[in-house]
């Protein structure tokens, strides 16, 4: 039976210097997107798919190979911002809005999407797509998080707080380390917190 709904793994690296001293969280650049589209009841992949960005304000530093392995000469001929979206876009339109599915994004730091490609889109005059524009997304290694915190809040103290059932059921069985592997995702290196947004109207969703 098809599924009823589709998650889409995205994952963006930006430019970096170290502690964030000339290059800061506001003015990095998106250097690349990786995203995979995978079933939701089985979390077979669909498709899988990266491309690298040309960063126009900011440098590919030390600290930003070291961290990324990405260097100046994997993107100084590199696509642009709106190439990369174009791309993701008509991924998610195949695989998704033709199938009268909803996108929703699954992300490691929902910073990013929520703020970073907003942001970065604006000043390049980038049109984005309204699904990107106000996301419907899971934080995954929040509510990853939070749930080992209640976790060992129950096994404490008996905590009534709790997740809904059917999250702590998918966080209990998603194999984090697999999704990091097969998307070459920095797992350490990820923020562990996410900006509060202000003005914005996108969406969580729990699964």
């Amino acid at each position: 039976m098809p599924s009823t709904q589709i998650y889409i793994i995205l994952q963006f690296i930006t430019t970096a210097d170290d502690q964030g001293f000339y290059i800061t969280r506001d003015l990095a650049e998106i250097i690349e997107i990786a995203w995979s589209i995978v079933d939701s009841t089985t979390f077979e992949n669909i498709k899988s798919d990266s491309i690298l960005i040309k960063p126009i304000n900011t440098p590919i530093t030390h600290v930003c190979t070291s961290k990324t392995t990405i260097t100046w000469d994997d993107v100084k001929n590199a696509n642009s911002l709106t190439d990369a979206i174009e791309k993701l876009d008509n991924d998610i339109q195949e695989y998704v809005i033709s199938k009268n599915l909803k996108p929703n994004f699954i992300t490691f730091n929902s910073w990013d999407l929520r703020m970073k490609l907003p942001k970065d889109s604006k000043e390049k005059s980038i049109k984005l797509p309204h699904y990107l524009e106000f996301p419907r997304h899971f934080d995954i290694r929040r509510e990853y998080l939070r749930y080992k915190d209640l976790n060992e809040l129950e096994k404490s103290n008996n905590s009534s707080q709790s997740l809904s059932p059917s999250t702590s059921l998918f966080l209990s069985q998603i194999d984090i380390p697999t999704i990091v592997n097969h998307l070459e995702i920095d797992f350490k290196s990820s923020s562990l917190t996410s900006s509060p947004v202000e003005g914005k109207e996108d969406e969580e969703f729990h699964i």
